[in-house]
């Protein structure tokens, strides 16, 4: 609340070991959004650790790895801009037609599912990279079933739907970590 008189903003007053109090007046107010906004961008950076590393120490027998990297990269920084900034919910609400689609009640679901159709496309294409790193295949196997309860409690308006997504998020940071030692681990260098 507004603690403090010459301040307009929500301050927060806390206690420190029972003796010592401070006032906190933060910038950002945190929300699930913010935390799985933080582990996808965490996803999208270390795609892009993974590329770079790629680029410099690989050549041409890496080139499939390097562009399985860089999109993954370019689709993570996507997707955590859109968790921090409702892209999807903003497209959405500027396309009302995509509601009179059968089987869609909100614009922006048609949205996610397209983003959904594009993530299997991607998957698809670069199968192979993924058939070659089993290590991660829990991860994204785990992630893959939390996005899809998380899906559905979304539906349902279950308050515990954004913890289940932050923890598939960062599911999938440990899975593009997982994916990208074995990548790294199992290339040929050039010196």
């Amino acid at each position: 609340g507004q603690i403090l008189p010459y301040t307009g903003g929500h301050e927060y007053e806390i206690l420190v070991f029972g003796k010592y109090t401070i006032y906190v007046e933060p910038e950002i107010y945190l929300s699930p959004d913010i935390f799985n906004g933080i582990a996808i961008l965490g996803a999208a950076y270390i795609s892009l650790t993974y590329a770079a590393i790629l680029l410099h120490r690989g050549g041409a027998n890496v080139a499939m790895e390097l562009w399985f990297f860089g999109i993954m990269s370019v689709g993570m920084f996507y997707l955590a801009a859109d968790e921090l900034f409702g892209i999807h919910e903003s497209l959405g609400h500027n396309m009302q037609f995509l509601a009179k689609i059968p089987g869609v009640s909100r614009p922006d679901d048609f949205i996610i599912a397209m983003y959904g159709v594009g993530a299997l496309a991607y998957l698809v294409f670069f199968r192979s990279i993924f058939l070659s790193a089993r290590q991660c295949y829990w991860y994204f196997g785990a992630a893959l079933v939390l996005f899809a309860i998380s899906a559905l409690l979304d539906l349902t308006a279950f308050r515990f739907e954004e913890i289940i997504e932050i923890a598939a998020s960062l599911l999938v940071l440990a899975g593009i970590m997982s994916l990208g030692f074995s990548v790294t681990r199992t290339e040929t260098w050039r010196e």
